[in-house]
Protein backbone atom coordinates (compact mmCIF):
# COMPACT_ATOMS: atom_id res chain seq x y z
CA UNK A 1 0.00 0.00 0.00
CA UNK A 2 1.20 3.43 -0.42
CA UNK A 3 2.30 5.66 2.24
CA UNK A 4 -0.95 8.83 3.48
CA UNK A 5 -0.51 12.41 1.53
CA UNK A 6 -0.45 14.69 3.74
CA UNK A 7 -0.81 18.41 3.55
CA UNK A 8 2.10 20.22 5.35
CA UNK A 9 1.02 21.87 8.29
CA UNK A 10 2.30 23.79 11.56
CA UNK A 11 0.45 23.66 14.61
CA UNK A 12 0.93 27.30 17.11
CA UNK A 13 0.50 27.10 20.98
CA UNK A 14 0.16 30.41 22.77
CA UNK A 15 3.64 30.82 24.54
CA UNK A 16 3.38 34.55 26.49
CA UNK A 17 6.49 36.52 26.93
CA UNK A 18 9.02 35.14 29.34
CA UNK A 19 10.86 38.57 30.40
CA UNK A 20 7.85 41.54 31.29
CA UNK A 21 7.47 43.24 27.94
CA UNK A 22 6.64 46.94 27.82
CA UNK A 23 3.64 47.36 24.91
CA UNK A 24 3.90 49.29 21.84
CA UNK A 25 1.25 52.18 22.03
CA UNK A 26 0.82 54.60 24.76
CA UNK A 27 -2.86 55.71 25.24
CA UNK A 28 -3.54 59.06 26.51
CA UNK A 29 -6.50 60.33 28.11
CA UNK A 30 -6.95 63.96 29.74
CA UNK A 31 -8.64 63.74 32.93
CA UNK A 32 -10.18 66.91 32.96
CA UNK A 33 -11.50 66.19 29.26
CA UNK A 34 -13.03 63.22 30.30
CA UNK A 35 -14.45 64.27 33.70
CA UNK A 36 -16.36 67.22 31.04
CA UNK A 37 -17.15 64.83 28.79
CA UNK A 38 -18.72 62.48 31.26
CA UNK A 39 -20.67 65.14 33.45
CA UNK A 40 -21.80 66.46 30.41
CA UNK A 41 -23.71 63.21 28.95
CA UNK A 42 -24.85 62.77 32.54
CA UNK A 43 -26.50 66.21 32.05
CA UNK A 44 -27.68 65.18 28.34
CA UNK A 45 -29.26 62.03 29.66
CA UNK A 46 -30.72 63.45 32.91
CA UNK A 47 -33.32 61.25 34.44
CA UNK A 48 -33.44 58.96 31.88
CA UNK A 49 -30.54 57.48 33.71
CA UNK A 50 -33.27 55.67 35.56
CA UNK A 51 -32.96 53.13 33.08
CA UNK A 52 -30.48 50.74 33.32
CA UNK A 53 -29.73 51.00 29.18
CA UNK A 54 -28.83 54.74 29.59
CA UNK A 55 -27.03 53.93 32.41
CA UNK A 56 -24.76 51.07 30.92
CA UNK A 57 -24.54 53.79 27.61
CA UNK A 58 -22.93 56.23 29.93
CA UNK A 59 -20.58 53.70 31.46
CA UNK A 60 -19.63 52.53 28.06
CA UNK A 61 -15.90 52.00 27.25
CA UNK A 62 -14.92 53.24 23.45
CA UNK A 63 -12.39 50.54 23.20
CA UNK A 64 -13.44 46.77 22.42
CA UNK A 65 -9.45 45.82 23.88
CA UNK A 66 -10.48 46.65 27.01
CA UNK A 67 -8.13 49.77 27.30
CA UNK A 68 -10.80 51.72 29.73
CA UNK A 69 -11.91 48.76 31.05
CA UNK A 70 -10.55 48.97 34.31
CA UNK A 71 -12.23 49.87 37.76
CA UNK A 72 -11.55 53.23 37.32
CA UNK A 73 -11.83 53.31 33.18
CA UNK A 74 -9.89 56.32 31.08
CA UNK A 75 -8.80 57.89 34.43
CA UNK A 76 -6.48 54.47 34.73
CA UNK A 77 -5.73 53.17 30.99
CA UNK A 78 -4.57 49.29 30.53
CA UNK A 79 -1.42 50.61 28.91
CA UNK A 80 -0.72 46.61 28.35
CA UNK A 81 -3.98 45.69 25.95
CA UNK A 82 -3.97 48.83 23.63
CA UNK A 83 -3.28 47.41 19.77
CA UNK A 84 -3.14 51.23 18.42
CA UNK A 85 -6.36 50.13 16.28
CA UNK A 86 -7.05 54.40 16.91
CA UNK A 87 -10.71 53.73 17.82
CA UNK A 88 -10.84 56.09 20.67
CA UNK A 89 -8.96 59.00 19.15
CA UNK A 90 -11.51 58.60 16.13
CA UNK A 91 -14.65 58.54 18.66
CA UNK A 92 -13.23 61.28 21.37
CA UNK A 93 -10.59 63.18 19.80
CA UNK A 94 -10.96 66.48 22.18
CA UNK A 95 -10.09 63.49 25.45
CA UNK A 96 -7.96 60.53 23.94
CA UNK A 97 -4.52 60.24 21.83
CA UNK A 98 -2.32 57.11 21.13
CA UNK A 99 1.57 57.64 20.95
CA UNK A 100 4.33 54.86 20.42
CA UNK A 101 5.86 53.88 23.78
CA UNK A 102 9.62 54.79 23.88
CA UNK A 103 10.00 51.70 26.40
CA UNK A 104 9.10 49.50 23.97
CA UNK A 105 11.10 50.93 21.39
CA UNK A 106 14.19 50.21 23.65
CA UNK A 107 14.25 47.03 22.81
CA UNK A 108 15.22 46.74 19.08
CA UNK A 109 16.83 49.28 16.76
CA UNK A 110 15.71 51.66 14.33
CA UNK A 111 14.88 49.36 11.87
CA UNK A 112 12.40 47.66 14.08
CA UNK A 113 11.15 50.45 15.32
CA UNK A 114 10.52 53.32 12.60
CA UNK A 115 9.68 56.53 13.54
CA UNK A 116 6.72 56.68 12.00
CA UNK A 117 3.86 58.29 14.28
CA UNK A 118 1.07 55.29 13.60
CA UNK A 119 0.54 51.94 12.27
CA UNK A 120 2.22 48.66 13.71
CA UNK A 121 6.05 48.18 14.24
CA UNK A 122 7.68 45.27 12.48
CA UNK A 123 8.28 44.39 16.24
CA UNK A 124 5.55 44.26 17.57
CA UNK A 125 4.61 42.26 14.81
CA UNK A 126 6.38 39.28 15.75
CA UNK A 127 6.46 39.70 19.44
CA UNK A 128 2.72 38.97 18.51
CA UNK A 129 3.28 36.14 15.96
CA UNK A 130 5.48 34.47 18.79
CA UNK A 131 3.36 34.89 21.06
CA UNK A 132 -0.02 33.63 19.52
CA UNK A 133 1.11 31.50 16.35
CA UNK A 134 -1.69 33.84 14.73
CA UNK A 135 -1.98 36.47 11.59
CA UNK A 136 -2.18 39.87 12.95
CA UNK A 137 -4.87 41.76 11.52
CA UNK A 138 -4.05 45.23 11.64
CA UNK A 139 -4.27 48.75 9.48
CA UNK A 140 -7.23 50.85 11.25
CA UNK A 141 -6.61 54.51 12.11
CA UNK A 142 -3.08 54.62 9.64
CA UNK A 143 -1.83 57.85 8.69
CA UNK A 144 1.57 57.12 7.17
CA UNK A 145 2.60 56.87 3.82
CA UNK A 146 2.62 53.54 1.83
CA UNK A 147 5.41 53.86 0.32
CA UNK A 148 8.81 53.30 2.47
CA UNK A 149 12.18 51.99 1.64
CA UNK A 150 13.41 48.62 1.27
CA UNK A 151 10.54 46.26 1.03
CA UNK A 152 8.33 48.49 1.62
CA UNK A 153 8.68 50.17 -1.92
CA UNK A 154 7.45 46.39 -3.77
CA UNK A 155 4.10 45.17 -3.36
CA UNK A 156 2.85 42.22 -4.95
CA UNK A 157 0.55 41.97 -7.87
CA UNK A 158 -3.03 40.34 -6.35
CA UNK A 159 -5.26 41.15 -9.54
CA UNK A 160 -8.10 38.82 -8.95
CA UNK A 161 -9.17 40.39 -12.76
CA UNK A 162 -5.62 38.93 -13.92
CA UNK A 163 -5.41 35.43 -12.68
CA UNK A 164 -8.07 33.42 -10.39
CA UNK A 165 -7.16 33.39 -6.79
CA UNK A 166 -6.76 29.78 -4.81
CA UNK A 167 -7.90 28.89 -1.63
CA UNK A 168 -5.76 29.86 0.89
CA UNK A 169 -5.42 28.56 3.90
CA UNK A 170 -8.10 26.81 4.91
CA UNK A 171 -9.09 25.62 1.26
CA UNK A 172 -9.06 22.42 -0.20
CA UNK A 173 -6.67 22.82 -2.84
CA UNK A 174 -3.32 21.95 -2.00
CA UNK A 175 -0.30 25.00 -2.07
CA UNK A 176 3.04 23.68 -1.90
CA UNK A 177 5.79 25.86 0.29
CA UNK A 178 8.66 23.57 -0.74
CA UNK A 179 11.41 24.31 -2.89
CA UNK A 180 15.01 22.38 -2.66
CA UNK A 181 18.29 23.79 -1.82
CA UNK A 182 21.15 22.48 -3.66
CA UNK A 183 22.54 21.69 -7.84
CA UNK A 184 19.86 20.75 -9.97
CA UNK A 185 20.84 18.48 -13.05
CA UNK A 186 20.21 20.49 -16.31
CA UNK A 187 20.17 17.30 -18.31
CA UNK A 188 20.00 13.64 -18.56
CA UNK A 189 23.42 11.49 -18.13
CA UNK A 190 24.02 7.75 -19.02
CA UNK A 191 26.86 5.66 -18.04
CA UNK A 192 28.25 3.40 -20.93
CA UNK A 193 25.58 0.35 -19.18
CA UNK A 194 22.85 2.93 -20.29
CA UNK A 195 22.08 3.34 -16.39
CA UNK A 196 20.90 6.87 -15.33
CA UNK A 197 23.98 8.88 -13.72
CA UNK A 198 22.30 11.31 -11.33
CA UNK A 199 24.00 14.42 -10.82
CA UNK A 200 21.71 16.46 -8.69
CA UNK A 201 21.98 17.17 -5.24
CA UNK A 202 19.83 18.98 -3.32
CA UNK A 203 17.83 18.87 0.06
CA UNK A 204 14.19 19.26 0.07
CA UNK A 205 12.46 21.64 3.54
CA UNK A 206 8.86 22.33 3.30
CA UNK A 207 8.84 26.06 3.69
CA UNK A 208 11.86 28.24 1.52
CA UNK A 209 12.97 29.45 5.31
CA UNK A 210 16.20 27.98 6.92
CA UNK A 211 17.40 30.02 10.56
CA UNK A 212 20.85 31.73 9.60
CA UNK A 213 24.16 31.23 12.47
CA UNK A 214 24.33 34.30 14.52
CA UNK A 215 27.56 35.35 15.79
CA UNK A 216 28.81 34.71 19.87
CA UNK A 217 27.80 38.39 20.72
CA UNK A 218 24.43 37.70 20.10
CA UNK A 219 23.80 34.39 20.88
CA UNK A 220 24.22 32.04 23.46
CA UNK A 221 23.86 28.22 24.06
CA UNK A 222 20.13 28.69 25.03
CA UNK A 223 18.90 30.76 22.09
CA UNK A 224 21.07 28.20 19.91
CA UNK A 225 19.55 25.32 20.97
CA UNK A 226 15.88 26.62 20.97
CA UNK A 227 16.87 27.54 17.15
CA UNK A 228 18.65 24.14 16.54
CA UNK A 229 15.40 21.92 17.69
CA UNK A 230 13.34 24.41 16.07
CA UNK A 231 14.45 23.52 12.61
CA UNK A 232 14.00 19.90 13.13
CA UNK A 233 10.54 20.10 14.35
CA UNK A 234 9.95 22.45 11.17
CA UNK A 235 11.54 20.40 9.21
CA UNK A 236 14.21 22.90 7.62
CA UNK A 237 17.89 23.49 7.77
CA UNK A 238 19.82 26.08 10.27
CA UNK A 239 23.73 26.82 9.65
CA UNK A 240 25.83 26.41 12.13
CA UNK A 241 29.41 25.26 13.17
CA UNK A 242 27.91 24.21 16.45
CA UNK A 243 26.86 20.92 15.42
CA UNK A 244 28.94 19.21 12.89
CA UNK A 245 26.80 15.41 12.99
CA UNK A 246 23.31 16.95 13.04
CA UNK A 247 21.37 15.93 10.32
CA UNK A 248 19.35 19.41 9.52
CA UNK A 249 21.93 21.50 9.85
CA UNK A 250 23.99 23.30 6.92
CA UNK A 251 27.66 23.30 8.28
CA UNK A 252 29.48 26.79 8.16
CA UNK A 253 33.34 25.23 7.26
CA UNK A 254 35.96 27.54 7.03
CA UNK A 255 38.81 25.17 6.48
CA UNK A 256 38.80 21.80 5.07
CA UNK A 257 38.99 20.20 8.51
CA UNK A 258 35.68 21.48 9.33
CA UNK A 259 34.39 20.15 6.00
CA UNK A 260 35.85 16.43 7.15
CA UNK A 261 33.97 16.77 10.49
CA UNK A 262 30.20 17.32 8.63
CA UNK A 263 29.71 14.50 6.96
CA UNK A 264 26.67 13.70 8.58
CA UNK A 265 25.28 17.25 7.85
CA UNK A 266 22.38 18.34 5.39
CA UNK A 267 25.11 20.28 3.25
CA UNK A 268 27.93 22.67 3.53
CA UNK A 269 28.01 26.18 3.08
CA UNK A 270 32.15 27.38 2.81
CA UNK A 271 32.88 30.72 4.23
CA UNK A 272 36.16 30.88 1.68
CA UNK A 273 35.46 29.97 -1.83
CA UNK A 274 38.90 29.01 -2.53
CA UNK A 275 38.29 25.90 -0.91
CA UNK A 276 35.43 24.93 -3.48
CA UNK A 277 37.59 22.59 -5.26
CA UNK A 278 39.22 20.62 -2.54
CA UNK A 279 35.82 20.34 -0.55
CA UNK A 280 34.25 18.93 -3.30
CA UNK A 281 36.27 16.00 -3.04
CA UNK A 282 35.38 15.23 0.83
CA UNK A 283 32.13 15.64 0.48
CA UNK A 284 29.27 14.26 -2.00
CA UNK A 285 26.01 16.44 -0.81
CA UNK A 286 24.83 20.16 -1.30
CA UNK A 287 28.19 22.24 -1.21
CA UNK A 288 27.75 26.41 -1.55
CA UNK A 289 29.53 29.20 -0.66
CA UNK A 290 28.65 32.11 1.30
CA UNK A 291 28.98 35.05 -0.39
CA UNK A 292 28.70 38.63 1.14
CA UNK A 293 27.38 41.42 -0.83
CA UNK A 294 30.41 43.32 -1.04
CA UNK A 295 31.78 44.86 -4.45
CA UNK A 296 31.89 42.81 -7.59
CA UNK A 297 29.16 40.38 -5.47
CA UNK A 298 27.52 39.66 -8.94
CA UNK A 299 30.48 38.94 -10.83
CA UNK A 300 31.35 36.63 -8.20
CA UNK A 301 27.92 34.59 -7.98
CA UNK A 302 28.42 34.42 -11.69
CA UNK A 303 31.88 32.97 -11.04
CA UNK A 304 30.78 30.21 -8.58
CA UNK A 305 27.31 29.47 -9.63
CA UNK A 306 29.34 27.23 -12.05
CA UNK A 307 30.77 25.00 -9.65
CA UNK A 308 29.00 26.22 -6.21
CA UNK A 309 25.60 23.79 -5.75
CA UNK A 310 23.99 27.05 -3.84
CA UNK A 311 25.31 30.66 -2.95
CA UNK A 312 24.20 32.10 0.36
CA UNK A 313 23.86 35.89 -0.56
CA UNK A 314 24.08 37.90 2.64
CA UNK A 315 23.05 41.46 3.37
CA UNK A 316 23.62 43.48 6.50
CA UNK A 317 20.72 42.93 9.31
CA UNK A 318 18.83 46.18 7.98
CA UNK A 319 18.79 44.40 4.29
CA UNK A 320 21.68 46.92 2.93
CA UNK A 321 24.42 45.42 0.86
CA UNK A 322 27.95 46.16 2.01
CA UNK A 323 29.05 47.29 -1.08
CA UNK A 324 26.95 50.59 -0.58
CA UNK A 325 24.52 51.64 2.34
CA UNK A 326 21.90 53.01 -0.46
CA UNK A 327 21.53 49.44 -2.30
CA UNK A 328 18.74 47.15 -0.86
CA UNK A 329 19.04 43.21 -0.50
CA UNK A 330 16.17 43.55 -3.26
CA UNK A 331 18.03 44.94 -5.38
CA UNK A 332 21.19 43.11 -5.30
CA UNK A 333 18.91 39.78 -5.43
CA UNK A 334 17.55 41.28 -9.04
CA UNK A 335 21.13 42.04 -10.18
CA UNK A 336 22.05 38.26 -9.18
CA UNK A 337 19.23 36.51 -10.88
CA UNK A 338 18.68 38.25 -13.70
CA UNK A 339 22.93 38.01 -14.43
CA UNK A 340 22.64 34.28 -13.91
CA UNK A 341 19.57 33.82 -16.16
CA UNK A 342 21.27 35.94 -18.93
CA UNK A 343 24.03 33.30 -18.58
CA UNK A 344 21.71 30.13 -18.67
CA UNK A 345 22.59 28.76 -15.26
CA UNK A 346 20.20 29.94 -13.07
CA UNK A 347 18.25 26.70 -12.94
CA UNK A 348 21.23 25.25 -11.84
CA UNK A 349 21.83 26.86 -8.61
CA UNK A 350 19.85 27.84 -5.46
CA UNK A 351 20.31 31.25 -4.35
CA UNK A 352 19.67 31.82 -0.16
CA UNK A 353 18.64 35.49 0.74
CA UNK A 354 19.50 36.71 3.96
CA UNK A 355 19.49 40.51 5.98
CA UNK A 356 16.86 42.25 6.82
CA UNK A 357 14.24 40.01 6.43
CA UNK A 358 12.03 40.48 9.58
CA UNK A 359 8.60 40.11 8.37
CA UNK A 360 6.46 37.37 6.51
CA UNK A 361 5.57 39.56 3.77
CA UNK A 362 9.16 39.88 2.74
CA UNK A 363 9.95 36.25 2.19
CA UNK A 364 7.76 35.86 -1.36
CA UNK A 365 9.54 39.34 -2.17
CA UNK A 366 12.50 38.27 -1.90
CA UNK A 367 11.60 35.02 -3.72
CA UNK A 368 9.84 37.11 -6.66
CA UNK A 369 13.11 38.90 -6.38
CA UNK A 370 15.09 35.56 -7.51
CA UNK A 371 15.80 34.06 -4.38
CA UNK A 372 14.64 30.44 -3.52
CA UNK A 373 14.84 30.30 0.10
CA UNK A 374 15.77 33.24 3.14
CA UNK A 375 17.80 32.53 5.63
CA UNK A 376 16.45 34.67 9.18
CA UNK A 377 18.56 36.08 11.49
CA UNK A 378 17.71 39.15 13.82
CA UNK A 379 14.00 37.68 13.39
CA UNK A 380 14.62 34.93 15.60
CA UNK A 381 16.54 37.08 18.14
CA UNK A 382 13.35 39.53 18.73
CA UNK A 383 10.93 36.44 18.69
CA UNK A 384 13.11 35.01 21.81
CA UNK A 385 12.34 38.24 23.27
CA UNK A 386 16.32 39.69 22.64
CA UNK A 387 17.03 43.10 23.70
CA UNK A 388 19.27 45.37 21.20
CA UNK A 389 21.96 46.87 22.67
CA UNK A 390 22.36 50.21 20.09
CA UNK A 391 22.38 49.51 16.52
CA UNK A 392 21.94 45.92 15.50
CA UNK A 393 23.32 46.33 12.20
CA UNK A 394 26.67 44.80 10.92
CA UNK A 395 26.86 40.85 12.54
CA UNK A 396 30.25 41.41 13.77
CA UNK A 397 29.50 45.23 16.28
CA UNK A 398 26.19 43.46 16.89
CA UNK A 399 25.14 43.08 20.93
CA UNK A 400 22.29 41.95 22.49
CA UNK A 401 21.74 41.64 26.32
CA UNK A 402 22.49 38.25 27.35
CA UNK A 403 19.71 36.34 29.33
CA UNK A 404 18.97 32.66 30.53
CA UNK A 405 15.73 31.35 28.66
CA UNK A 406 14.45 27.71 28.76
CA UNK A 407 14.76 25.49 25.24
CA UNK A 408 11.46 24.30 25.25
CA UNK A 409 9.86 28.29 25.40
CA UNK A 410 12.37 29.36 22.86
CA UNK A 411 11.46 26.58 20.72
CA UNK A 412 8.11 27.32 20.74
CA UNK A 413 8.15 30.50 20.06
CA UNK A 414 10.41 29.98 16.87
CA UNK A 415 6.92 27.20 15.78
CA UNK A 416 4.69 30.17 16.42
CA UNK A 417 6.11 32.63 14.10
CA UNK A 418 6.72 30.06 11.29
CA UNK A 419 3.48 28.69 11.87
CA UNK A 420 2.27 32.47 11.34
CA UNK A 421 4.76 32.93 8.61
CA UNK A 422 3.46 29.76 6.55
CA UNK A 423 -0.30 31.18 6.97
CA UNK A 424 0.64 34.75 5.63
CA UNK A 425 2.97 32.61 2.83
CA UNK A 426 0.11 30.44 1.49
CA UNK A 427 -2.44 33.47 1.51
CA UNK A 428 0.12 35.98 -0.30
CA UNK A 429 0.76 32.97 -3.02
CA UNK A 430 -3.01 32.50 -3.08
CA UNK A 431 -4.19 35.63 -3.64
CA UNK A 432 -1.00 36.01 -6.78
CA UNK A 433 -2.93 32.74 -8.12
CA UNK A 434 0.53 30.57 -7.14
CA UNK A 435 0.18 27.02 -6.52
CA UNK A 436 3.69 26.90 -5.96
CA UNK A 437 7.08 28.15 -4.11
CA UNK A 438 9.26 27.44 -6.82
CA UNK A 439 6.95 29.69 -9.54
CA UNK A 440 7.18 32.27 -7.56
CA UNK A 441 11.40 32.23 -8.06
CA UNK A 442 12.34 35.98 -10.10
CA UNK A 443 8.72 35.97 -11.15
CA UNK A 444 8.59 39.91 -11.68
CA UNK A 445 5.32 40.00 -13.26
CA UNK A 446 3.65 39.68 -9.80
CA UNK A 447 5.71 42.33 -8.18
CA UNK A 448 4.83 46.07 -8.15
CA UNK A 449 8.12 48.32 -7.74
CA UNK A 450 7.72 51.94 -6.31
CA UNK A 451 10.62 53.38 -8.60
CA UNK A 452 9.15 51.92 -11.73
CA UNK A 453 5.77 53.25 -10.94
CA UNK A 454 6.99 56.89 -10.17
CA UNK A 455 8.90 57.00 -12.81
CA UNK A 456 5.69 55.96 -15.50
CA UNK A 457 3.45 58.15 -13.31
CA UNK A 458 5.97 61.14 -13.45
CA UNK A 459 6.88 60.17 -17.43
CA UNK A 460 3.10 60.47 -18.07
CA UNK A 461 2.25 63.98 -16.46
CA UNK A 462 5.64 65.55 -18.08
CA UNK A 463 5.23 64.02 -21.50
CA UNK A 464 1.44 65.34 -21.26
Amino acid sequence: MGSTYRMFRLRAEETPPLFPQPGPFLPKVSKPGLARLILKEALGYNRKLLGSAHREALLSRPCIYGVFSGPFGGFSPRVEKCTGCMRCVQEHPEVCSVVRNPAFAEQGDSYWTPTAATGSTPLSTVLYEAHTGKVPVRGMGYKGAFRGEGWDAMWTDMSEIVRPTRDGVYGREYISTSVDIGRRASHLEFDASGDLITSSRTVEIPIPIIFDALPEQVSNADITESIRTAAGNVGTLFVGRYVQKEARCIALAGDLDSVRAAQRCAAIELEDAALLQEARKLFSGPLGVRLPTKEGFVERAVELSRTADFLHLCADYHGRTFESTERHLKDALLDVHQRLVQEGIRNEVTLIASGGIILAEHIPKALLCGADAVALDTALLVALQARFLGECRFPERSAIQRHRIPVEWGTRRILNLMTSWHHQLIEMMSAMGVREARRLRGNVGRALFADELEREAFGDIQGY
